[in-house]
């Protein structure tokens, strides 16, 4: 069983080598091509060789896989998961946010039981192992609950940045790109981030194992999660081929937030409020909901503007972001039929299938609306007509 003490000493190693570089120059000159096709730079080579050297002097069992030499089998069960320098770029340019990242495990990213991180220029520690947490020197890590109108999400923004980059970024309170995987997903994981989104349109700028191996184990032993941008839980085998774009979070609905909010427009929405007016107690939900929207452009349906004895527009021509249906679920399938606006139901009938909020927490569900904690689901719509 590889430790924590270990992968510290391989740290060790690596950082006393990188020290000696002399200069930027140096650290720059290309010296070959790396197994994952891309190529090598001094500082990349000296890193991963004084890390070899130390697991071979130390005798630790186990595989080897990294971002320049690519998988040594050594004969072991165990793979350790390596790259040497995190964050290249900016440890070639001075700027202090690089890291040496090591994690340990038998095939891919979900089996991983030991990960540390180094950020090689401030001497900071982080490391994690399966079912005992994460530390920062010594410290317990733990992510933060999200607040989703004060989001600060780290944010790839490089020359490969999906146009969705540039389009989360505009949506949340702020973000930053650093150019180092690992330590941008330990902030998320120390609870200084809401979340890290990592969209490249070039497949081969994607994250790679070795960039995330041990900030992925530090993020769940922290209480985050790591999802593919469709939703599933990432996994990725030891394999310097495969590529992945995702999001690393602290709380699941920033994901949902994230990415199934998107067919909204930017800035303050319109509400719509259609009611049915002959459910039980139907002005009084609808009084509801308007002292919850108190503040915000609304629309009220005629029908039951004319119930309220306040001006009113039908359904049918609302303008409006986001209608709230007031009924049961026949009356949220009418509300779909009269206005294409995304709908979300306050049950007032019996079932309420289709409806998100109970009559009894009209209050709290408009709370979260207004506040953009929620998902928007896309569903076919069938034409009808009666």
């Amino acid at each position: 069983m590889i430790t924590v003490e270990m992968l510290s000493g391989i740290a060790d190693a690596v950082g006393e080598a990188v020290a000696l570089i002399p200069d930027s120059a140096s650290k720059r000159e290309k010296v070959c091509m790396g197994a994952d096709g891309t190529p090598t730079s001094q500082i990349d080579k000296i890193a991963e060789n004084a890390a070899m050297m130390f697991i071979e002097s130390e005798k630790i069992p186990v595989n080897v896989l990294s971002e320049e030499i690519g998988f040594v089998d050594n004969g072991f069960e165990d793979t350790l998961v390596i790259d040497p320098i995190d964050g290249t770029s900016n440890a070639i340019a001075s700027i202090p946010y690089y890291t040496v990242s090591l994690a340990v495990g038998r095939s891919s990213l979900s089996d991983i039981y030991v990960g540390y991180l180094r950020n090689l220029a401030t001497g900071d520690e982080m490391w994690a192992e399966k079912g005992r947490g994460a530390f920062k020197n010594g410290k317990p890590m733990h992510v933060r609950r999200a607040d989703l109108s004060d989001l600060f999400m780290m944010i790839y923004q490089g020359n490969s940045a999906a146009p969705e980059s540039a389009a989360l970024a505009a949506r949340v309170k702020s973000s930053r790109s650093f150019g180092c995987a690992s330590l941008e997903m330990a902030i998320v994981a120390e609870g200084e981030a809401d979340g890290y989104y990592m969209n490249s349109k070039r497949y081969f700028r994607a994250i790679r194992v070795v960039d995330i191996a041990a900030s992925y184990i530090i993020l769940k032993e922290a209480g985050g999660e790591v999802y593919d941008l469709e939703g599933n839980p990432l996994d990725m085998p030891f394999d310097l081929d495969r590529r992945s774009n995702f999001m690393a979070v602290g709380d699941r609905k920033v994901y949902d937030f994230a990415m199934k909010n998107d067919i909204l427009p930017h800035g303050p929405l319109k509400y719509g409020v259609y009611t049915n007016v002959s459910v039980d107690n139907a002005a009084e939900y609808t009084r509801q909901v308007l002292d919850a929207l108190q503040g915000q452009d609304c629309i009220v349906d005629s029908g039951i503007a004319e119930v309220l004895g306040i001006p009113g527009t039908p359904l049918k021509d609302m303008d409006a972001d986001i209608v709230i249906v007031i009924g049961g679920d026949g009356t949220l399938l009418r509300a779909m039929q009269k206005n294409d606006a995304p709908v979300i139901g306050i049950n007032g009938g019996s079932v309420g299938f289709l409806a998100e909020i109970d009559r009894g927490h009209i209050r709290e569900g408009i709370d979260r609306l207004l506040s953009g904690d929620y998902a928007v689901d896309s569903r076919f719509k069938i034409a009808s007509r009666y």
